[in-house]
């Protein structure tokens, strides 16, 4: 199988998206029966040079001074996904990659998922622009019901999409990296370390 990532942010940028398609692309480097291709914004001081990754232009985004804005070159993303011949396209955020990522998926007829990642019409209120809050739903539901399938993080958002009429999503559960996280063993560390291993601590 052969998948295709779309991304508007990636490394060496670090957040929830980026933490998700390491641990992804982790776990298909260790089988030999996926492939994948991640197609993300170019950063001028990365220094990466996985072959699985291909960068586009881009610039710096006005709402997100840390994030890129992808402007894809169009021919050679198209040359690139012909030659790599994905059988699913995931398109993980709602922004140039990720559109760009779903025309191609629809254009020729390759199933297609997107994620939810980013409660877009809500930073409006943020951004003082409420009066776009019901047009950037509208723009919402017209992105993710081209999908088969919208992933999204927890319960309560799918929830709240169903309500926002977008169609087939499917609660996609992140779990925990325990070599990451381990509350018990650093609850122990920390005992140690302040010699409170006997004592109980009222915070």
């Amino acid at each position: 199988m052969k998948i295709a990532y779309f991304t508007d942010t990636y490394l060496p940028q670090i957040n929830g998206v980026t933490n998700t398609l390491t641990r992804l692309t982790k776990y298909f480097s260790e089988r030999d029966d996926i492939e994948y291709k991640i197609f993300a914004p170019d950063f001028k001081y990365s220094e990466s040079q996985d072959s699985n990754v291909e960068r586009f232009y881009s610039v710096r985004f006005f709402a997100y001074p840390e994030c890129r804005l992808s402007l894809p070159n169009l021919m050679r993303l198209k040359t690139a996904l012909d030659e790599f011949e994905p059988d699913i396209i995931h398109s993980v955020t709602e922004i140039n990659m990720g559109l760009a990522g779903m025309n191609y998926a629809v254009q020729n007829k390759i199933p297609l998922i997107s994620t939810f990642t980013t409660n877009f019409p809500e930073y409006l209120k943020f951004y003082n622009l409420p009066f776009l809050y019901d047009m950037s739903w509208s723009i919402m539901r017209k992105i993710h019901n081209q999908s088969n399938m919208c992933l999204c993080p927890s319960l309560e958002t799918k929830k709240l999409l169903e309500r926002q009429g977008i169609n087939n999503v499917v609660l996609w559960g992140r779990g925990i990296d325990f070599e990451k996280f381990k509350p018990l063993e650093d609850k122990r560390e920390i005992k140690r370390k302040y010699r409170m291993e006997n004592k109980i601590v009222l915070l």
